[in-house]
């Protein structure tokens, strides 16, 4: 039977902290924006979350060109898309997506904004076929109607989202959930299938 890895992007494939901090020390280095206007910039970015149920970047750009109005919007896109921003976001890790395509096919289950999500896995765009990419705003919702499609696929889905993945395997259970916890918060966990970075993922395949 075929193999089929879903990743999820952020936090999974996606330094999610890394890519804010390397934008605020753009804004601070390009606009001159204090570390108090960072603080500010952190709650916009909770705010936007928050009210969104995920993060909407042209929410979080508008909300920042009318707290800081100096600050030119143009330039401000710019900063905040520079693909250097999102290369040096992507985990070093993921360096082993391009052996994993050989064992099985890739493909994305993600939350959030389609565009954003997207440019962040550009590096691996040439790897993936347009038709197993999904992202939404509300990606649990989607769990049985993506996954009964591969019914004659063995499908794993790697997600940093414990949560999630026991949500995924009580709606789905022929799906293989598992866990990537870069952080080992979760050691203790005997539930699931833990590795801590997709290096070990060949070895569960």
């Amino acid at each position: 039977m075929k193999k089929i890895i879903f990743f999820d992007i952020d936090g999974t494939l996606f330094n999610v902290p890394l890519f804010i901090s390397l934008f605020h020390e753009n804004l601070i280095d390009r606009f001159g924006l204090t570390n108090q206007d960072i603080e500010s910039l952190k709650a916009l970015y909770d705010q936007v979350k928050k009210e969104q149920g995920y993060f909407l970047p042209s929410l979080f750009l508008d909300k920042i060109n009318n707290n800081f109005p100096f600050v030119d919007r143009e330039e401000l896109d710019k900063s905040f898309h520079s693909i250097d921003l999102f290369e040096k976001s992507v985990y070093k890790d993921t360096s082993n997506i391009k052996s994993l395509a050989n064992l099985a096919i890739l493909g994305i289950f993600s939350q959030g904004d389609e565009n954003f999500q997207k440019k962040k896995i550009a590096f691996m765009s040439s790897l993936l076929d347009r038709g197993n990419i999904y992202i939404f705003p509300n990606k649990v919702n989607e769990t049985k109607q993506i996954f009964d499609k591969y019914i004659d696929f063995d499908v794993y889905l790697v997600d940093n989202d414990l949560s999630l993945l026991l949500k995924v395997r009580r709606i789905n259970p022929s799906v293989k959930v598992i866990l990537i916890d870069r952080s080992g918060q979760f050691n203790d966990n005997k539930d699931i299938i833990n590795i801590k970075d997709l290096n070990e993922l060949e070895s569960v395949l």
